[in-house]
């Protein structure tokens, strides 16, 4: 049972790790970022995109800025690491976690076909 813990902190921290080198690239890409710049993420999976009815960038959370989205996200490293609770306190934290999620997803994928984002 520790081994799991262990295994699953160390996962959730890549996680996060993966999610802030996706938001670093995009906001590498950018000119001038204003202080409330918020990060699309540019969906490919095109499975999903026909099961849903958006397009394919998804502004997830688009009036949220990335530095209030990186706070949630250490709210939720936080509460993962020690296992205080079972569901998050607000949807922007189940939301985030999901996004979390995605953007793991999507660069996953794009490293699989040898387009990385951190080479």
């Amino acid at each position: 049972m520790l081994e799991y813990l262990l295994l699953k902190r160390v996962s959730i921290c890549k996680l996060m790790l993966l999610a802030l080198m996706w938001l670093q690239s995009d906001e590498d890409s950018q000119n001038q970022l204003t202080y409330d710049y918020s990060s699309p993420l540019r969906v490919e999976n095109l499975t999903w995109l026909g099961e849903t009815s958006v397009g394919e960038e998804v502004e997830h959370f688009c009036d949220v800025s990335n530095t209030t989205r990186i706070g949630v996200w250490g709210e939720i490293l936080e509460l993962k690491l020690v296992d205080l609770i079972a569901d998050f306190p607000t949807c922007l934290h189940d939301a985030s976690w999901f996004a979390l999620l995605a953007i793991t997803m999507m660069l996953v994928d794009k490293e699989l076909d040898l387009r990385c984002t951190h080479k």
